[in-house]
C-alpha cells in the first residue's frame, strides 16, 4: 500500500469523482484511476461503487476512509517536523474558554519557550465563534468541543471533559433531571455548544429550559452559590476553585460527557501548528489523573 494511492483514494471519496480529486490533485484523471485500481488489488476488495457520473464509497471504502486520513495526517506532521528545525512565523489559534482555564496556558508557555520565534495569538470565545473563525481564515488552528459536523473542517479528538450539575452548597441530592422543575439555569449564549447540550437535556426530560445569560463562569457560580439558580459547569472550572467554595456538584453521567477536539480547514496544517498540537498531546499523556 503506497501513500500516494491512499492519497488518491482519499481525495476521489472527498470530492464523489475523478475528474474533481484530479483538478485538486494537478494530474490527469486516467492516472488517479489506475491508481484507485492498484489500491483496490493491493487490499483485494471493491473501494468505490460506480453510479453513472459519480462515485460512492462501497462499504471496505466507508472502513478505510478515516483510518487513510489519520495515516495521512500523522505522515504529514512527520515530514514538517523533520524538515523544519528552525520554526519562525506566525501561527494563529481559537480557543474555547474553558481551555484556557487549565490546560492550553501551561503548553502555550513550553510552546513559546521552545520555539521563540514562532508569533503566537490567542483569540477566545464560545464554541461556534470559535469554529466560525477557523472557516473564515483568521486563524488556522481551534479547539472546541466536539465533533464537529461542519463541512470543510478536519479534526482530531485533544481531550476529554466532564460537565457537573452545580447547585448551592446546600441544595439535596439531584438524580434525575426531573428535580430540575421550575429551576433558572444559568448558562452563556446560544453559540456556545454546552448551552445547547443543556436545553437538548432539559427538553429530553419534559423541562422546559429556564436559562439566564452570562458572560462568565465567575458570575455563573456567584448566582448559583447564592442560591438563586443551577449550571452545568466544566471540571476543570470547578478544579481551579477553592476547596470550601459553597457549592455542590452532581454528575450528570452521560450527558456530562463532552470531547473537545482540535480542527482546523482540510487545506492542512503549517509545522507550527502541526507542533502545537504535539506538545500538547505530549502534556496530555504527562498530566496526571
Amino acid at each position: 500500500m503506497e501513500l500516494s494511492h491512499l492519497r488518491v483514494f482519499v481525495e476521489v471519496a472527498t470530492t464523489g469523482s475523478i475528474s474533481a480529486a484530479s483538478r485538486t490533485l494537478h494530474r490527469v484523471p486516467s492516472n488517479l484511476s489506475v491508481r484507485i485500481q492498484q489500491l483496490e488489488a493491493d487490499l483485494g476488495c471493491q473501494l468505490f461503487l460506480r453510479d453513472r457520473q459519480r462515485l460512492r464509497l462501497a462499504p471496505a471504502g466507508a472502513r478505510l476512509l478515516d483510518h487513510a486520513r489519520k495515516i495521512l495526517a500523522l505522515c504529514d506532521e512527520a515530514r514538517s517536523l523533520a524538515q523544519d528545525d528552525s520554526p519562525a512565523g506566525p501561527l494563529a489559534l481559537a480557543i474555547l474558554d474553558v481551555g484556557l482555564v487549565s490546560r492550553v496556558p501551561r503548553v502555550l508557555a513550553g510552546y513559546r519557550q521552545a520555539y521563540p520565534e514562532v508569533a503566537v495569538s490567542l483569540h477566545s470565545g464560545m464554541s461556534g465563534e470559535v469554529e466560525q473563525l477557523v472557516l473564515d481564515g483568521q486563524v488556522e488552528l481551534g479547539l472546541s468541543d466536539g465533533p464537529l459536523a461542519r463541512a470543510g473542517l478536519e479534526q482530531a479528538w485533544a481531550f476529554d471533559e466532564e460537565l457537573y450539575l452545580v447547585t448551592a452548597a446546600n441544595h439535596g441530592a439531584v438524580r434525575s433531571v426531573g428535580q430540575m422543575t421550575g429551576r433558572e439555569f444559568y448558562s452563556f449564549g446560544r453559540n456556545c455548544s454546552y448551552r445547547l447540550r443543556l436545553e437538548a437535556w432539559l427538553e429530553q426530560g419534559g423541562q422546559t429550559p429556564r436559562i439566564t445569560e452570562m458572560e462568565s463562569y465567575q458570575s455563573i457560580l456567584a448566582c448559583v452559590s447564592a442560591g438563586t439558580g443551577v449550571a452545568w459547569v466544566p471540571q476543570s472550572v470547578l478544579q481551579a476553585l477553592p476547596a470550601d467554595y459553597p457549592i455542590k456538584t452532581h454528575r450528570l453521567g452521560v450527558a456530562g460527557h463532552s470531547s473537545q477536539y482540535f480542527f482546523w480547514r482540510k487545506a492542512g496544517l503549517s509545522g507550527n501548528a502541526l507542533r502545537f498540537m504535539h506538545l500538547f498531546k505530549q502534556y496530555e499523556k504527562d498530566r496526571p489523573d
